[in-house]
């Protein structure tokens, strides 16, 4: 069972899409690149990358 709350009107369901594991890999620049600095270490804490897929969708 799944509890929906007030908001869930307005979003639409998820993507779901097959995953090939064996394909080919992306090779291209990120579109945009999300960072989680760390409060005292030079690196970061957590870094995402966004690709936008050919059929318009986006993948991280």
């Amino acid at each position: 069972m799944q509890q929906l709350g007030l908001f869930d009107v307005i979003r639409r369901p998820p993507i779901k899409k097959p995953v090939d594991p064996y394909g080919p890999v992306l090779q291209s620049e990120p579109d945009y690149t999300f960072r989680l600095k760390h409060p005292r270490m030079a690196w970061d804490r957590a870094k995402i990358e966004i690709h936008r897929h050919h059929d318009g969708s986006w993948m991280w």
